[in-house]
């Protein structure tokens, strides 16, 4: 073997037993704080709570979204009215 692969394989060999070491001493820990906690230990009404939530928040989206969405055809038909009828009404304004 060249000397550059037996570096290789020894740093990969280094790599993998700090990995090991690594895995062993983590420690996994949960949030008592979290969704999935509440989710797990609440009653029916931090489920119900829960669900409200998530009910009025795709609402907020949708909301939100058609909004948008009505406010960029708003805004083009804006354009295409000015870009026909623009002298006209600024003839008309003054």
């Amino acid at each position: 073997m060249s000397k550059i692969t037996r570096i290789a394989f020894t740093a990969v060999a280094l790599l993998s037993s700090l990995t090991v070491q690594a895995a062993e001493t983590a420690h996994v820990t949960s949030n008592p704080y979290g969704i999935d906690a509440l989710w797990a230990q609440g009653d029916i009404v931090a489920r119900g709570t829960l669900i409200i939530l998530l009910i009025m928040s795709a609402a907020t989206w949708y909301v939100g979204i058609v909004k948008l969405l009505e406010q960029r055809r708003l805004l083009k038909q804006g354009r295409e009215l000015l870009a026909v009828h623009g002298a006209e009404l600024q003839k008309r304004a003054s």
